[in-house]
């Protein structure tokens, strides 16, 4: 008999409206029940596509004596994850802070207030004794709790709200830490921390980051692209300026000064010489703090006998003679604790100091640097900056920066390592079975380091955002594996996951049946090939089809999955197709030419892909996402960009529109979550606004449609209604009773954080559109995630490519002239068929009213009746060109190209 889901419209919850367990929707009914009887809430979120999440309904929804177990002791609550991301996030922010871990699906117990108590990911069905419960267990220990201890297990959970809540808050912002923020540093900083972090977890043998399982992760490669961008341009514009610079000037050596006596650095050093020296250091500070600074340095002198590799000993002996005006003797203190402590910043910030007083100005500074580097503070910037600009001549000053750029990391082997990073990961990706080398499109992970065996579920979000990942690859490299990468999996999409009316659908499951009369479904089977079934199919091609391509695929009698990825062994004897060897590799092995077998392997395929349509499809998700529709836009509008196929263009047109036609409320001009057989009623939350800003934006920069541009603004103006705060970042979610907490999303995982996206977009819209007061809510958003930024940069790679446009200066070229017409695209190349990132397109029409407010493009004309690139330094007006090569030449002058 259906239960309470039987009328929802999403396809998750529709999976479990048969189970025997009285499930309720996430709503008002549920939480009057639970308080009512006073019982416990048992959550379960998760989402129809997901293999684990089959596999605990079919374990435990369906088994009738947990579902009187569950129905007798909670009320049983079912979340759709892609329906509900606003609850989904709040108890996964728990799972994640309690277990160390997170995923679907997610099993929650709640008091009836909705507070966290208890939770986890999946949860098997039988005990495994001695250390592991069953579902069924837990939930009778749970449920036999709540009887004894309810009072204590309510209070716990007040606690962890009332944590989670306090989270969420942020100080006040002063004016003087917005200035700081973007412009001391703290950009560099942070990207090569991150980028530091990323470089010492890179797969350099299969690409990828950390081992598995491995996910693709495009926020990543958004980051690595920009800070490739930041790198490099910095490199070329400094080097720029330092080529014209007259040769540094001399300085004559200075005389010596009686040398101090030094440790011994080959002593061996026992505990008894440390403490030893900690006693001497501490009685020589306080000598020097109550004047005695000559005795104080013969005390230091002491404890370095005693502990000779000290560097922090040396740096204090350092200040004192710095104190005492010996500078030369403090000089040599610093080297020697720099040579003992390469990353202290005290030793650099003394020996700044000591060579500041010898009027060594260009070295002074350069220390100085070093030392707010590694550690920044306030005091030591103000001295740098006044070396910088009252004591360095600028000549000196440009080829120190130059010299302080390749110390601390900006250099142009870091910015290509960078590059090399993103295009070896795509390139293995391709490669790998996460790539479905029949029919087109990426599964959402693989299981092993390889990215051979995936978890075969295909996400909307994901083919997205590596459509995107793969279009910048082709600015890169115009390899045809891009392309081919881009138009299999936009035609993956077409014929997929595409509504007639031009939407896009969410995805499509791991699972299927196997045959069309197996008796339940496995995970992979529409995907995986015994040896046998290739065989046969492909022996018509060519008297040597099973040699030739056979080790072309990976292809194995036996299978090719090891146990290890298949732990329920539901792949065993089948195979994952990957490209394992090239055709120039099976060329020279077999003989047979490398076009020939390139033939071969596409006929292959399509053979397969025809063999493939006859079984069981997997199940699809046909809930239309506004926020992962608005990826899919973008998607679609970067592959025209770089390809100029006219029908990408029109699937991004057509996919707006449908938005536009179903879900949005032109009464109150807002967005909705998602449509399935006609909109939701769930208010779009503000990863929607972001997701289908950016595609609005990606698309306007393609096509110069100013209504885009329009619509983008507008949208923009409801996200801070409904979102925003005077200051810091935006919600997630409008306010809402039932939400125990109301988060600010401040991790790229999978997807960007709508925060990272929203803080993009008010970027380009402010530049664009002149709004000085856009680009400062930009920074309010950036700022208020500060902290999460400098503790976990690596958590906010997209953020972190946000911070690096905020500070820069963004380059706006505003074209007059038909945005379509072949001549404008011409002119555009330098700038849409090239890898840059702060430089924005504007399509000037001055007829159109949204330009009329718009200061620095008044006046503006194309030259001689051709379409004519006016280019703007933040809103400065710099020059203007009617030919690629006359505006490449103006965006050399910034290091853009």
């Amino acid at each position: 008999m259906p239960n309470r889901l039987a009328n929802e419209r999403s396809p998750y919850l529709a999976q479990h409206s048969s189970n025997p367990v009285d499930w309720y929707p996430w709503g008002p009914a549920a939480f009057e029940a639970a308080k009512v009887a006073d019982k416990p809430i048992y959550l379960s979120i998760g989402y129809s596509t997901c293999h684990w999440c089959h596999v605990m309904e079919r374990e435990s929804f369906s088994d009738a004596a947990t579902a009187v177990v569950l129905n007798e002791s909670f009320i049983c609550v079912k979340v759709d994850r892609e329906e509900r991301p606003d609850v989904d996030r709040i108890y996964m922010a728990f799972v994640q802070a309690t277990t160390g871990q997170g995923g679907w699906p997610m099993n929650v117990f709640l008091t009836p207030d909705l507070h966290p108590i208890f939770g986890t990911t999946y949860i098997p069905a039988q005990d495994a004794p001695p250390h592991h419960q069953g579902f069924l267990s837990i939930c009778k220990d749970f449920a036999s709790k709540w009887g004894t201890d309810k009072v204590e297990m309510k209070a716990q959970a007040n606690e962890i709200v009332e944590k989670m809540r306090s989270s969420m808050e942020q100080p006040p912002i002063a004016p003087q830490d917005m200035a700081d923020f973007f412009t001391k540093g703290v950009a560099d900083r942070a990207i090569l921390k991150c980028l530091d972090d990323f470089e010492g977890s890179f797969d350099g043998r299969f690409g990828g980051f950390d081992g598995k399982p491995k996910f693709p992760t495009p926020v990543v490669f958004t980051f690595l692209v920009h800070a490739h961008c930041r790198l490099l341009e910095r490199v070329r514009i400094s080097a720029r300026q330092c080529a014209t610079l007259p040769p540094p000037p001399h300085q004559e050596p200075l005389a010596p000064e009686p040398n101090l006596p030094m440790g011994n650095p080959k002593k061996e050093i026992t505990d008894e010489d440390m403490e030893k020296a900690q006693e001497l250091r501490s009685q020589a500070q306080s000598m020097d703090a109550e004047g005695q600074t000559e005795a104080a340095v013969g005390g230091i002198t002491e404890a370095i006998q005693c502990h000779p590799t000290s560097g922090s000993l040396y740096a204090v002996r350092a200040a004192m003679l710095l104190k005492l005006g010996k500078v030369l003797s403090a000089i040599k203190d610093c080297d020697e604790a720099i040579h003992c402590s390469p990353n202290a910043a005290r030793p650099y910030k003394v020996r700044g100091k000591a060579r500041a007083k010898l009027e060594r100005w260009e070295e002074a500074a350069l220390d100085l640097a070093k030392a707010n580097q590694i550690d920044y503070d306030d005091d030591t910037y103000e001295q740098l900056k006044h070396l910088q600009t009252e004591k360095v001549p600028q000549a000196i000053e440009q080829r120190k920066l130059l010299e302080h750029q390749q110390q601390i990391g900006i250099t142009e082997a870091k910015a290509t390592h960078c590059l090399h990073m993103l295009m070896y990961t795509l390139h293995c990706i391709s490669q790998g079975g996460i790539c479905d080398h029949v029919g087109g499109g990426f599964s959402r992970y693989s299981v092993d380091e390889f990215w051979h065996v995936p978890h075969f579920e295909k996400m909307l979000y994901d083919n997205a955002q590596l459509v995107s990942a793969y279009c910048t690859a082709f600015l890169v490299d115009r390899r045809p594996l891009y392309e081919r990468c881009i138009v299999d999996t936009l035609e993956y999409v077409r014929r997929e996951l595409t509504h007639p009316e031009g939407g896009f659908y969410s995805a499509q499951d791991a699972d299927s049946l196997a045959t069309p009369d197996a008796p339940s479904t496995t995970e992979g089977a529409y995907y995986v090939w015994s040896a046998d079934e290739i065989g046969e199919l492909i022996k018509s091609l060519h008297p040597r089809a099973k040699e030739v391509l056979m080790p072309s695929f990976g292809v194995r009698e036996e299978g090719n999955v090891h146990p290890v990825c298949d732990p329920r062994g539901e792949l065993k004897g089948k195979n994952v197709l990957f490209l394992e060897k090239t055709t120039e590799q099976v060329a020279h092995e077999t003989g047979v030419p490398a076009d020939e077998i390139a033939e071969l392997a596409t006929k292959c395929k399509a053979l397969l892909f025809q063999a493939r349509q006859k079984r069981p499809k997997p199940h699809l998700d046909d809930k239309v996402v506004t926020s992962w529709n608005g990826l899919m836009i973008s998607a679609y509008a970067k592959a025209f960009q770089v390809l100029r196929k006219e029908e990408y263009l029109a699937a991004a047109r057509k996919a707006i529109t449908f938005i536009r036609n179903k879900l949005y409320d032109d009464k109150n001009t807002q967005l909705l979550r998602c449509w399935r057989d006609g909109p939701s009623t769930i208010p779009a939350f503000h990863s929607d606004y972001a997701c289908f800003i950016q595609g609005l934006l990606d698309t306007y920069g393609c096509v110069g449609n100013p209504m885009m541009l329009k619509w983008a603004d507008q949208l923009q103006t409801k996200v801070e209604a409904l979102f925003g705060v005077k200051e810091g970042a935006y919600f997630d979610s409008t306010e809402d009773p039932h939400l125990v907490v109301r988060m600010k999303e401040d991790h790229d995982g999978a997807e960007p954080a709508a925060n990272s996206i929203t803080a993009m977009n008010v970027w380009r819209l402010g530049h664009l559109l002149q709004r000085a007061e856009l680009l400062e809510r930009g920074k309010h958003c950036i700022l208020g995630l500060k902290r999460q930024i400098t503790n976990h940069p690596r958590a906010t790679s997209q953020l972190l490519a946000a911070l690096d446009l905020y500070s820069q200066s963004c380059i706006i070229v505003a074209v007059t002239g038909d945005p379509l017409a072949p001549d404008t695209h011409l002119l555009l190349q330098p700038v849409l068929l090239r890898l840059v990132v702060r430089v924005v397109v504007v399509y000037y029409d001055p007829a159109q009213p949204l330009f009329k407010e718009v200061p620095y493009l008044q006046g503006l004309a194309s030259q001689d009746g051709k379409p004519t690139a006016h280019v703007f330094e933040s809103w400065t007006h710099k020059g203007e060109a009617t030919t690629p090569a006359a505006l490449e030449e103006l965006l050399m002058t910034f290091g853009v190209v």
